[in-house]
């Protein structure tokens, strides 16, 4: 059973896997459809659609027992893995070093994605399984926590104060970025 969608990149499609139980990624050839590789066992089943590095060595999902798995693009190989604290429903996304990802554990992390160490991480009003997005200016990243019924914003541009501030999407995005 599929529950996200494919990634396709460089000719490739990366894929999360469920089970009843489980959850893994497989890699395949597009044009043939031949199995590349397949993971070992997430611990649980993946919603999370795959997300590759911005180098594309390194391709990431999360999964429901709150943890979010980077593998060797190449072999399929656990990299790292990072418990966020509830599980991992939405796509992360990627923008210079960093992997954005929100989770059901009332959170937004932003992660190195090379070795999984936690960069920052803001507190959230709810649950989210959504997506984030990187605005034009590349200082807003823009996701919907549904318990909290807004679509919200974090401001990239005090990262290092760690002060991240969530903010209601009305009157903050600028026209000329819609």
């Amino acid at each position: 059973f599929i529950g996200a969608s494919p990634l396709l990149a460089e000719g490739k499609l990366y894929i999360s896997v469920e089970t009843r139980h489980e959850g893994f990624m497989v890699k395949l050839d597009a044009k043939n459809g031949e199995l590349l590789w397949r993971s070992e066992y997430f611990g649980e089943q993946s919603h999370s659609s795959a997300t590759l590095s911005s180098d594309g060595k390194i391709v990431m999902a999360g999964a429901n027992n709150n943890k979010f798995f980077a593998l060797d693009a190449e072999s399929g190989r656990l990299k790292w893995a990072r418990d966020l604290g509830g599980p991992i429903k939405g796509t992360a996304m990627v923008w210079e070093k960093a992997v954005y990802v929100p989770s059901w554990g009332k959170k937004i992390y932003a992660l190195n994605w090379e070795i999984g160490e936690v960069i920052w991480q803001s507190d959230l009003s709810g649950r989210s399984q959504s997506s984030p997005t990187l605005l034009a200016d590349h200082k807003h990243l823009l996701f919907s926590s549904p318990n909290a019924s807004v679509t919200a914003g974090v401001d990239l541009t005090d990262v290092e104060n760690q002060t991240l501030s969530l903010i209601n999407v009305s009157g903050f995005i600028p026209q000329d970025h819609l």
